[in-house]
């Protein structure tokens, strides 16, 4: 979820709060580092905080209430957030344990013979 403040004075309170909460809370001291996000504030909020399964923030721009079950984004610090990925051909004979979804890209390039820019994270898996 990204955060906007009206008053910025109130941010390492929220910051503290939301750490204590057990969120993983990302502003200009470790997105960049942690997540390799460029922090530009034209499309950054104030802080950035990684939405436990199943919970969502409000209020928000659009409601103030809502079921969801999920939240768009994906941190590799919560295992259980990892999905299937079936890749099918292209010579492939065994199974890929530990897939992520940055190697998803990396490895179908690679099954393809089409090499993968090395500024990309992930590791091809065939």
């Amino acid at each position: 979820a990204q955060i906007w403040l009206k008053n910025k004075k109130e941010k390492p309170i929220l910051k503290k709060e939301l750490k204590k909460e057990g969120y993983l809370v990302y502003d200009e001291t470790n997105i960049e580092k942690e997540l390799f996000i460029p922090y530009k504030r034209e499309f950054v909020g104030d802080l950035l905080a990684y939405v436990k399964p199943g919970e969502q923030l409000y209020p928000d721009f659009f409601r103030d209430t809502a079921k969801v079950k999920s939240m768009h984004g994906y941190s590799i610090k919560h295992p259980e957030l990892n999905g299937i990925f079936v890749l099918s051909g292209f010579g492939i004979k065994k199974k890929i344990r530990k897939m992520t979804l940055i190697d998803i890209s990396p490895t179908i390039l690679k099954a393809m013979n089409i090499s993968c820019p090395e500024e990309w994270d992930g590791i091809a898996r065939v």
